[in-house]
């Protein structure tokens, strides 16, 4: 009888163990697919915090690009040695104000009112469109401009 008693509690035990290894056996794939989910919009909240970086970083780019073409047309006006043209001042924003864009994307519009001459003023918009590069999700663009305005010099 003794004999059994034992044979049975060993059973009992091994039942129990065994039944501990099923549940931590299962509990893994759980944890793994739990991971997944928390990795997948860890990253997505990531991406979209160094995305948000960039649209700030993109429009305060093209509001210095705007006010620095602007100061590059009012020092070059009709009477100076070299006067300022849309064309000039397209390529001197395009080529001098905007690090980390892509100057081909960049838009510059120059008005003058009523011309190129001492005491009127000239108004230069930069325009440029932002791709987010969020995965997962389809490509956003948002289109951003800045504008500046100053009397001209010279």
């Amino acid at each position: 009888m003794r004999g059994e008693s034992n044979l049975s509690r060993t059973h009992t035990l091994m039942r129990r163990w065994v039944r501990r290894l099923r549940i931590r056996g299962s509990e893994r794939g759980s944890t793994l697919a739990e991971f997944g989910l928390s990795f997948a919009l860890l990253f997505s909240i990531l991406f979209g915090i160094v995305d948000f970086g960039r649209a700030l970083y993109a429009y305060d780019a093209i509001s210095d690009a705007a006010r620095i073409g602007t100061r590059y047309a009012i020092v070059r006006g009709a009477s100076s040695g070299d006067p300022a043209t849309a064309a000039t001042i397209e390529w001197f924003v395009q080529n001098n104000c905007c690090a980390g864009l892509n100057p081909n994307s960049i838009i510059v519009n120059t008005a003058w009112n009523p011309n190129n001459s001492a005491g009127s003023t000239v108004t230069v918009q930069v325009s440029y469109t932002l791709t987010f590069m969020l995965p997962f999700l389809p490509t956003w663009s948002v289109p951003m401009s800045a504008s500046s305005q100053m009397m001209i010099s010279q």
